[in-house]
């Protein structure tokens, strides 16, 4: 016997890599939770053990006519159907639950740390060469028409590389947030890509 309630346990638990949830369990359920030694964790088990029970309580009495009330169940009800149908909408809904608590998990370390996320989107602004000389190089946003100038001292931020993609060799990409040189080919009219992390 204690064998069987194991097996049937682990065959109604939804397990995550981090959360888990029984099967059918019906957090919003605020029914009778025990009925005849059998615990009741939603209507379609409330409605299974008090449907064709006898000798109720005046409270349980009073809840099995909410339920039927509330699911309008006739003598034409299928009740396989309902109490299927009812068990199939908590299965899904918990399913999303674990998966959700999953993936809000997953976003902490260990210790409880924020974990950054992996997919940071990254936008290209292309801004117009309008100067290069030996001590600096500048730039324009053709949108906002702001100049920007940067040295071309290799100890100071900006780097300006050949965009590896561009066989035309007027295309060039800005490190802002690096030391580095500027490179030389660099002329008026050229395009300088700056990418920026959202």
């Amino acid at each position: 016997m204690k064998i069987y309630e194991i097996v049937e346990i682990a065959e109604t638990m939804i397990r995550g890599k981090t959360a888990n949830r029984h099967i059918h369990y019906d957090p919003l359920y605020k029914g009778l939770e025990n009925y005849d030694g059998k615990h009741l964790m939603n209507d379609a088990d409330a409605i299974e053990a008090l449907l064709y029970g006898r000798g109720f309580s005046q409270r349980e009495d009073a809840f099995r006519d909410l339920l039927i009330r509330k699911y309008k169940i006739t003598r034409e009800t299928d009740i396989g159907a309902l109490l299927k149908s009812i068990r199939d909408q908590l299965e899904a809904k918990n399913r999303q639950h674990v998966k959700d608590r999953d993936a809000e998990n997953a976003k902490y370390d260990d210790e409880g740390n924020l974990v950054a996320d992996e997919d940071i989107s990254v936008t290209e602004q292309e801004l117009d060469v309008m100067s290069a000389d030996n001590n600096e190089v500048v730039l324009k946003d053709p949108k906002s028409g702001i100049e920007t100038k940067i040295p071309r001292d290799p100890t100071k931020p900006g780097m300006i590389q050949k965009d590896p993609s561009d066989a035309t060799g007027k295309r060039f990409v800005i490190d802002t947030g690096a030391a580095g040189e500027v490179d030389k080919g660099i002329q008026p009219g050229a395009k300088v890509v700056m990418k920026q992390q959202m």
